[in-house]
């Protein structure tokens, strides 16, 4: 039976998935400019941006492949969806470090703040969403 477009909701990791992919695209694209990223600055600022959005879609696309079938799986995933989280807060940290070294414009700056924030909030909610479909997995050994 097929589902009214307005009722669908999209998976959180594949929504996920595809934020931070379009995050790491847009990264890889602005900081490859060398009029707004002075190549002077890549060792220190500007390969760390691309190297955690990398990092970001990295941790998620991992995470998402990990076939949920134990307590420990389910773990192993929970920890690498935290530590995309994490990794999206340390993105927006080096943001706020380039707005002044690389003298961005505040709507440029506001935008990748924002498709960083994007991802955090779709990377909340499969956790929250993954909780609740696995909570009652039971805990053992792993050899299930």
């Amino acid at each position: 039976m097929a589902v009214v477009e307005g009722n669908r909701h999209p998976k959180e990791n594949l929504q996920a998935g595809l934020k931070t992919r379009g995050l790491a695209a847009y990264t890889i694209r602005i900081c490859a400019n060398p009029k707004t990223f002075d190549p002077k600055y890549d060792r220190f600022l500007t390969q760390r941006l691309v190297d955690k959005a990398v990092d970001i879609h990295t941790l998620v696309w991992t995470a998402n492949s990990i076939r949920t079938t134990t307590h420990e799986r389910y773990m192993q995933r929970g920890q690498m969806q935290m530590d995309a989280r994490h990794a999206c807060d340390t993105m927006l940290c080096l943001i706020d470090m380039a707005k002044p070294v690389y003298h961005l414009r505040g709507d440029r700056a506001k935008y990748w703040s924002n498709l960083v924030r994007e991802a955090r909030t779709l990377i909340d909610g499969w956790m929250r969403s993954d909780y609740e479909r696995y909570k009652d997995l039971p805990e053992g050994n792993g050899n299930q």
